[in-house]
């Protein structure tokens, strides 16, 4: 197999083709991607505060997905106040599964450096998509 023009190709003699190879467009766009999770170190500490599978799940960032689901109106509207901190989650607020969001709880990590960061967590009980937020 060889590479041609930033294809790759496969090689036959008479009616037999010796290498199968991908055909890939010699120059791709860049791939956007929309990362909401919180830094790497935050998700893998997750375990430790028995949140399940937490770099194998998707994240939601509190205030984006809240944003999304009541129109974006301002930079954290008074219902969204009241979901995250567990007063009132109104029907259409729910986990993209369809049930009801996680009650977020207050953690704090400590990085090997002593640095603090503190975080509000919750896990969706059914589809274990984890959401989170900073003070």
């Amino acid at each position: 197999m060889e590479a041609v023009d930033g294809m790759l190709v496969a090689h036959r003699i008479g009616n037999r083709q010796l290498e199968e190879g991908i055909v890939m467009a010699e120059r791709l766009g860049p791939i956007k991607i929309d990362c909401d999770a919180p830094p790497y170190a935050i998700v893998r500490g997750c375990h430790k505060i028995g949140l399940s599978n937490p770099e194998d799940v998707g994240w939601h960032r509190f205030r984006n997905f809240l944003n999304g689901r009541l129109g974006g109106g301002g930079l954290f509207p008074v219902q969204a106040w009241k979901a995250f901190l567990g007063i009132h989650s109104p029907e259409h607020l729910c986990c993209p599964c369809g049930h009801s969001l996680p009650k977020l709880e207050k953690y704090t990590f400590t990085y090997l450096s002593g640095r603090e960061a503190e975080y509000f967590l919750g896990q969706c009980g059914h589809c274990q998509t984890i959401f989170w937020d900073e003070p």
